[in-house]
């Protein structure tokens, strides 16, 4: 190691600087200035006079310097052009967050059997990991959630398994500002998540769900009568009658009050779910 990049590593340890400070940039910087390693690109210009938080730091032979992170990326800068923030109340800003609750945890929506993908916690703010190296765009690293309830239900119905939870949540570092994949209507990308509390879900069916009828006793149920369009219809369990033409539902997997209703022609007061023990 160069006694100079020696002398840099040492002096950016005495700075005081730690992992998950907010540090402000204060100037640009030469590359190679002073022993720091890194080159300093007009791509980090925008960072100047910007509050970041400092995610790890480069401290061997070959490159030397603090890794600042913002909210969609990160870079390398030396640490004698950084100021410590004090820690300061952030915005907080409440959203709905579709979570799959698997092996009893609550994990994103979009992870597997096997639990593997995002696990968020009540009353503890969660970010997602660091998956790409810090000079590399970040967009990935960022948590998606939505900014009502109603976009929240409609990704639910739409693309769930009729399992999925939606809670209430609060977010830091929230943005609008979307990757550049499709997302649905509503989404917003936040830096960090901690769930509140799960919104109370209004009743829904799914395929294979059984009811007794009140008046006259007998117990009927929810199939699937088409395999290309989501239609469903009412049968008698025992005789296969149906009680109404079949009907169209957005999720055979989370049958809303509103298209049950249509299921029964109306009359859904006299149809009692049959809960499965």
């Amino acid at each position: 190691m160069s006694e100079r990049i020696s002398k840099y590593l040492k002096y950016q340890k005495e700075a005081g600087f730690k992992k998950g400070d907010k540090a402000q940039i204060l100037r640009k910087a030469p590359s190679r200035e002073l022993g720091w390693t890194g080159t300093w690109v007009p791509e980090m210009d925008k960072f100047v006079g910007i509050v970041g938080k400092i995610h790890s730091f480069y401290e061997t032979s070959y490159v030397s310097g603090v890794c600042i992170c913002f909210d969609e990326e990160c870079w390398n800068f030396p640490y004698f052009i950084l100021q410590k923030v004090a820690d300061a109340e952030e915005e907080e800003v409440e959203v709905y967050k579709v979570v799959r609750k698997l092996m009893g945890r609550l994990m994103s929506c979009r992870a597997t059997n096997f639990g593997k993908g995002i696990e968020y916690k009540m009353g503890e703010y969660v970010s997602a990991p660091l998956l790409y190296p810090p000079e590399a765009i970040r967009e990935n690293n960022l948590l998606a959630a939505f900014n009502s309830y109603e976009a929240a239900k409609y990704f639910a119905i739409k693309t769930g398994t009729g399992t999925d939870l939606i809670y209430k949540a609060l977010a830091k570092g929230v943005s609008d500002k979307l990757p550049y994949w499709p997302l649905p209507e509503g989404t917003i990308m936040c830096r960090e998540i901690k769930l509140v509390e799960e919104v109370e879900k209004e009743q829904t069916y799914r395929i294979g769900d059984k009811f007794r009828q009140s008046f006259s006793g007998t117990i009927w149920g929810i199939i699937n009568c088409s395999d290309s369009i989501p239609r469903v219809v009412l049968a008698q369990w025992e005789t296969g009658y149906l009680y109404n033409s079949a009907q169209k539902v957005k999720n055979i997997h989370h049958i809303t009050q509103e298209e049950f209703s249509k299921i029964c022609n109306g009359y859904e007061n006299e149809f009692e779910l049959i809960e499965e023990k």
